[in-house]
């Protein structure tokens, strides 16, 4: 299955982040290792007048937003422990919302303590719920 059937392939975006190619640094991480990355779709014709003038600087406090297809394309493969830092990086950036139902040090363990693509979705799972302890945490469907 491919990415681009279980992802959506279009955002609503900023039309100035669009008119200026400043793509998201999203980046997706599969279950079998892969890493994914995403770029706004443009027209070959590039952009009016008009709409590059909503994009500038004048209209900066204003929040023009489209909705735009995305494309997702394949950038590498990538290790567990990449993962795990990276989900380690954004605690370490978290205003609350990691943390809003699980205590910090022990997510940090769970983190730390995980081995596999499947333990690190059990964990995300896990801060998401004010109950910590959900009764199935063998599904990975719905996610």
């Amino acid at each position: 299955m491919e990415l681009s059937q279980t992802v959506e392939t279009k955002l609503e975006v900023s039309l100035q982040n669009i008119v200026q190619g400043t793509d998201a640094a999203w980046i997706i991480y599969d279950a079998l290792g892969t890493l994914w990355a995403f770029s706004y779709a443009r027209p070959a014709s590039g952009f009016s007048l008009f709409a590059r003038l909503l994009a500038g600087r004048i209209f900066r406090l204003c929040s023009f937003m489209r909705e735009v297809p995305i494309a997702w394309r394949e950038r590498r493969l990538y290790a567990v422990s990449e993962l795990r830092d990276a989900y380690l990086q954004c605690i370490d950036q978290d205003d609350g919302w990691l943390t809003r139902f699980v205590e910090r040090e022990e997510l940090e363990r769970r983190i730390r303590s995980s081995n596999t693509f499947h333990e690190l979705l059990l964990t995300w799972r896990w801060t998401r719920t004010e109950d910590p302890d959900p009764g199935d945490e063998t599904s990975t469907t719905g996610w």
